[in-house]
């Protein structure tokens, strides 16, 4: 299962950590995984375009980590349309993604 983690802090986004592997089909052909993926690095990949210096972003085999580093319209813009599409995955294939959205 891929779990999305929204982290935020007066209900402004802080981080946003995306792990896992969706399991709908096996690796390769996997298309909620495929879905994620696209999303996700779309995203980082236009906002990294827009300002490099909005948001910090690590990346390893299995996890993507997004921290904000300081507030941006066009990129709160981004980063909501991405989780809403996350939900949107999320409510479609319930037993291979997992939106987990608290306040510190």
């Amino acid at each position: 299962m891929i779990k999305v983690e929204i982290i935020r802090n007066n209900n402004n986004i802080k981080k946003i950590s995306i792990l896992g592997h969706a399991m709908y089909d096996e690796y390769g052909k996997d298309i909620v995984c495929a879905s994620v993926s696209t999303l996700v690095i779309s995203t980082v990949n236009n906002i990294l375009s827009i300002n490099d210096k909005t948001i910090k972003v690590e990346q390893n085999d299995s996890r993507i980590i997004i921290e904000y580093i300081f507030k941006d319209n066009i990129i709160d813009i981004l980063i909501n349309n991405m989780i809403s599409n996350l939900n949107t995955l999320a409510s479609n294939y319930p037993k291979n993604i997992k939106i987990i959205d608290k306040e510190e």
